[in-house]
């Protein structure tokens, strides 16, 4: 069974694109699980600087996992992840080839895709899955 950890496109296409701009050839989302929560970060130096409403100790522009955002407890982060305490893992935006990461983000962004998904499946290989969040037909009721 899939990890499933939420994202935001705007900020997630902000990163990937920082970090396609530094270096195309070896341009990668890193996803991070360590004190400050589990998040998406560019691999792109210098990184790009924290905005100032972003929570958590993080000195870089990051993308929050919903899951596990900052002060998250470490209990609740191993469980999510399954026993990893740290993680960086890469996601490389040129990859695959017939379909590279950084070209299926701006195509999401321009078709409105409001969810950004990273699927940790087993021996924590990662995927990447975007889509349009299900609304509740009457929001007062959710």
């Amino acid at each position: 069974m899939d990890t499933r950890l939420h994202f935001d496109p705007p900020t997630v296409l902000r990163l990937a694109e920082h970090a396609h701009a530094a270096s195309p050839a070896t341009a990668a989302l890193v996803l991070v699980a360590d004190r400050d929560g589990i998040y998406l970060a560019s691999n792109g130096q210098p990184p790009p600087p924290a905005p100032a409403d972003q929570p958590g100790t993080v000195p870089a522009m990051v993308a929050f996992a919903e899951q596990c955002p900052p002060g998250t407890p470490w209990l609740e982060r191993v469980t999510l992840l399954r026993g990893e305490a740290d993680l960086a893992e890469q996601l490389p935006l040129s990859e695959p080839e017939s379909n590279p990461l950084i070209g299926q983000l701006h195509a999401a962004a321009r078709a409105g895709r409001t969810t950004i998904t990273v699927l940790i499946g087993v021996g924590g290989m990662l995927r990447l899955a975007v889509s349009r969040r299900r609304q509740p037909a009457n929001p007062a009721a959710a």
